[in-house]
């Protein structure tokens, strides 16, 4: 009887070559390039300048981009539940921009907006999707919903439909 060839898989191994100091290095270029990313699509999507946050300090904690004071972003303390504000979480595919930092950064957004009425602020608000009128020059993507010239948070435009991306802890039921 013969016996099937098995195939034999040989493990690769590679030698340890990194020192704590280029983890480090390899770490802060990675963080560099999601902070960049995300800037870079802040700028593109929302006409939003990176030279705008040049007197914030911005950081990476996992995938997600958070902009503090410089003073908070140097203090050191033993334990910190929170130090700054989200801004975005940054994907493989895409850059997710927050509620909060598009409120935070609503006067320097002058594209992906839209104007809506206060039926569909109110839908907007609750968490819905809802056909929208967009304008020509707002393309499908993150946008920036606005009534009465605020910012009511962040929404997904697909197909001439928005679904609202508030988080549900910040939704107004009622």
């Amino acid at each position: 009887m013969r016996r099937k060839h098995q195939k034999t898989v040989t493990p690769v191994t590679h030698p340890v070559t990194h020192s704590a100091t280029h983890s480090a290095t390899h770490s802060s270029r990675i963080q560099a390039e999601m902070i960049s990313r995300t800037l870079a699509s802040f700028q593109e999507r929302f006409g939003i300048s990176p030279d705008s946050f040049s007197s914030f300090h911005l950081f990476i904690r996992k995938n997600n981009v958070w902009c503090c004071t410089p003073q908070a972003g140097e203090a050191r303390f033993p334990q910190i539940v929170r130090r700054g504000l989200r801004i975005a979480r940054v994907f493989d595919y895409t850059v997710k921009p927050t509620t909060n930092g598009m409120q935070l950064f609503r006067h320097l957004v002058t594209r992906s907006r839209i104007e809506l009425d206060s039926e569909t602020a109110q839908v907007f608000v609750n968490g819905g999707t809802q056909q929208v009128n967009v304008p020509d020059d707002v393309s499908d993507g993150f946008v920036v919903p606005f009534y009465m010239n605020y910012p009511l948070g962040v929404g997904l435009l697909k197909g001439g439909s928005l679904k609202s991306q508030v988080p549900r802890s910040r939704r107004v039921i009622g």
